[in-house]
């Protein structure tokens, strides 16, 4: 009899583990250096710095429980999430997955998700590798981050509320028939329905929509760094 119980008590608590793991925790006044051309597994993600990075007080969590778009785009069901920014990272991370993590996601074009302290999500181009379960990426320029994922190319994490981003500036929004893209570096821009079917691919900077549908649309802005804005806009 005890040891019926013992089992039912066990099995719930494996569960709730799985859900939310620690990883990596550093305490006060501490901080730990991952030397440059080293590499850190953390339960999956693997940073391999090009020059030493420093991690400070945090606690780092892998999550199950993937991140939901207000238009259901998804991640995978892997997430780590840092309790502190992450800095000056240069190098390239590898993220692991499993096939029961992919929500249905299409694996040969994975990207990852960064997410850094103004709570919004950028998408990263790199490497993506299903026979490995892997998406690795390179970054050349210093990168902060507090969370990390993966999803599907042209799945929107967050949407920009705002015309003005990363020195972007989309107008008039909203629209009866014409968007302009200012912004001085080369680009290329993608525009989805809410039904996340792709409708124009441009690197023009106007964007005719007289031929649209009256309603909401996605447009993905892709810079010279590879990084991924995402605008709504409204068609009158």
């Amino acid at each position: 009899m005890n040891r019926f119980f013992t089992i039912l008590f066990l099995i719930p608590c494996a569960i709730f583990a799985q859900e939310n793991i620690s990883v990596l925790t550093v305490g006060p006044s501490g901080s730990i250096t991952v030397k440059s051309e080293a590499n850190i597994n953390l339960a999956g993600l693997e940073l391999s710095p090009s020059s030493d990075l420093v991690i400070s007080e945090t606690d780092l969590t892998r999550s199950s429980a993937p991140i939901v778009s207000e238009y259901d785009d998804s991640s995978v069901s892997r997430v780590y999430s840092s309790t502190s920014l992450i800095s000056n990272f240069v190098g390239s991370i590898t993220f692991n997955y499993d096939d029961d993590e992919l929500n249905n996601l299409i694996e040969s074009v994975l990207v990852l998700e960064v997410k850094n302290n103004d709570d919004s999500w950028t998408s990263y181009y790199g490497v993506a590798d299903p026979s490995n379960n892997t998406v690795t990426v390179n970054f050349n320029s210093p990168l902060s981050f507090n969370s990390i994922t993966a999803s599907q190319a042209g799945k929107t994490l967050t949407i920009e509320n705002v015309n003005l981003v990363g020195g972007i500036l989309i107008y008039p929004n909203p629209t009866a028939n014409q968007i302009f893209i200012q912004y001085d570096n080369d680009f290329n821009a993608q525009l989805f329905d809410v039904v996340g079917k792709k409708v124009l691919s441009t690197s023009e900077k106007t964007i005719d929509m007289n031929s649209f549908r009256s309603g909401t649309y996605i447009l993905k802005l892709t810079d010279e760094q590879n990084e991924i804005h995402s605008f709504k806009i409204i068609k009158n």
